[in-house]
């Protein structure tokens, strides 16, 4: 049974899509936190508090969006 496609045009994705790069750019500072040397060990709880949740959200998002 072929599945059905819940991909609509564009223009209705672009909040999403808009989300989705608002994640990205989140996670890319999370990751840049927790690469640094100079970061102390709070600083580093705190964005990998933040990084694994918004990953889990961003994941899911990003495949209903772009995938099925």
């Amino acid at each position: 049974m072929k599945k059905s496609s819940k991909r609509t045009p564009l223009g209705k994705n672009s909040d999403v899509l808009s989300t989705i790069i608002d994640h990205h750019n989140a996670l890319r500072e999370c990751i840049e936190v927790l690469q640094e040397d100079d970061a102390t060990d709070a600083q580093k709880r705190r964005s990998l508090s933040t990084f694994i949740p918004m990953l889990r959200m961003h994941a899911h998002a990003e495949q209903e969006t772009l995938y099925e």
